[in-house]
């Protein structure tokens, strides 16, 4: 599929629970697991993992002015990347990422955003973004761009898994 290789979600209200979305790919556009226009999207217990954008935005996830909610999960894995050219595990356009519990591992970005690209606001209570890799740009962890980061907790890389750019 061009957009949404697992997933295409246009409004409405989306929920994963204990589900895994593997192996998906948007072979010309964005969204590699999920593309989300105008909707919301909840993560609770699932995981989100080697999906692929390669040439466009969101590995795992794309959200296009909706919101998506991790509580508990995965977006990535050690040995299981999402990976795109920007947001190798999600990318927010002009929306909002929240992330109370869970974990953002191991994701590429051949440019900017290993583990996401924000262009709208990004708020972290909780949980753990760690591994994540920009190859050719900016931002291992996450890339806010014009937009909004409100760090209320959490932890950003660690010993073992640190998030890198070059």
């Amino acid at each position: 599929a061009p957009n949404g290789g697992g997933f295409y979600i246009s409004g409405g209200e989306s929920a994963v629970s204990g589900a895994e979305c593997v192996g998906n790919t948007a072979s010309t556009g964005n969204g590699g697991g999920f593309f989300v226009t105008g909707g919301n999207i909840t993560l609770s217990s699932g995981s989100i993992i080697s999906n692929t954008a390669s040439n466009g935005k969101g590995g795992g996830i794309y959200v296009n002015g909706g919101n998506f909610l991790l509580q508990g999960g995965y977006v990535g894995n050690v040995g299981a990347p999402n990976s795109a050219k920007y947001g190798g595990g999600v990318y927010s356009n002009s929306g909002t990422i929240t992330i109370s519990t869970g974990c953002i591992y191991n994701n590429i970005a051949s440019v900017d955003g290993g583990g996401g690209y924000v262009n709208g606001t990004l708020t972290i209570n909780s949980g753990d973004i760690a591994g994540n890799n920009a190859t050719n740009g900016n931002g291992g962890g996450f890339y806010v761009n014009g937009g909004t980061l409100l760090l209320n907790g959490g932890n950003i890389g660690n010993a073992s898994y640190p998030n890198t750019a070059k």
